[in-house]
Parts: C-alpha cells; sequence; structure tokens
C-alpha cells in the first residue's frame, strides 16, 4: 500500500490518503502500516482531518519505575 521511491541512499515512503469509509474497513491494516512508520492522512469528504504516525518515543524521567510512577527507593546518582 507504501508507494516506495527509490533514491540514491535512501527510500523515501510516500503518505497514504483513504477516506474515513476505507480507515474504518481496514483500522489494523492502517494501523500495521503506522507502527512500520508510514504515515496515513485521513480524508473527511476529500478534506485532510487527521494524521495517523506512529508516535515518537517519550524520554522516561528518572526516579520513576518502568510505569512512570515515582519510586523512592531508586538511587540518584551525582
Amino acid at each position: 500500500m507504501t508507494l516506495l521511491v527509490p533514491c540514491e541512499k535512501c527510500i523515501v515512503a510516500a503518505m497514504i490518503s483513504v477516506s474515513m469509509t476505507e480507515l474504518k474497513a481496514n483500522l489494523s491494516r492502517y494501523i500495521r502500516e503506522a507502527r512500520q512508520g508510514g504515515e496515513i492522512e485521513v480524508l473527511d469528504r476529500g478534506t485532510p482531518v487527521a494524521l495517523i504516525t506512529k508516535p515518537k518515543p517519550t524520554p522516561k524521567p528518572s526516579g520513576n519505575d518502568a510505569h512512570g510512577r515515582f519510586n523512592p527507593f531508586v538511587s540518584f546518582s551525582r
């Protein structure tokens, strides 16, 4: 579904545009595409209304556990 355009040293993926009806009918497919780094533009009657992309990684704050909760027993380095 993604259009790959070769260049000398890279591959550029083109954005996919889908209607809301198409998105609802094939949501799993488009989520899989976004998870792999693709971008899906959602159209409502031909007008762009949303962009589905893979989320950017967020840094975990120190002193918190894996779920973001404060852990007073974590040692802090100086």
